[in-house]
């Protein structure tokens, strides 16, 4: 059995107006932290037939499948939050955690802005609220 391990459903996805007030987004059944860097082209004649590129320019989202939950539902105040932001598009802070366990966490934080809001449904299943979120600077490691 592997050990040293994150389970995922030990993972918790949190939003906030500022850093200092994060809330757990509640009901979080599937989640993806993405980063990238992107290289920008800067072939030129003198390449010889060769990509030359710039790097350094990195971009990170989080996209993130949950319950919806209702207005008396535990940690709904997130959820609600993330939706009011994507109506004003302003920026939120984020913060992914990981895991909660006493040792061995990362926690990845910054600040993003929401790209995307759906809720769904079907007769088989609960209400699903399921967003997108695109990082405007750095997601830190701390």
């Amino acid at each position: 059995m592997a050990t040293n391990v994150f389970h995922g459903r030990d993972a918790t996805v949190s939003c906030g107006a500022t850093s200092s007030a994060v809330t757990k987004i509640g009901s979080v059944r599937k989640f993806d932290v993405e980063r990238k860097q992107t290289t920008i082209d800067a072939t030129s004649f003198d390449s010889a037939g060769d990509f030359q590129g710039l790097d350094n320019i990195r971009e990170w989202t989080i996209t993130s499948e949950a319950l919806t939950l209702s207005t008396s539902g535990t940690n709904y105040a997130a959820q609600a939050l993330i939706r009011s932001k994507f109506a004003t598009g302003t920026r939120l802070w984020f913060q992914f955690l990981n895991s909660t366990a006493a040792t061995g966490p990362q926690k990845f934080v910054g600040y993003a802005y929401v790209e995307s809001w759906k809720q769904s449904g079907d007769l088989k299943d609960v209400q699903l609220q399921n967003f997108a979120i695109k990082g405007d600077g750095a997601l830190t490691e701390s």
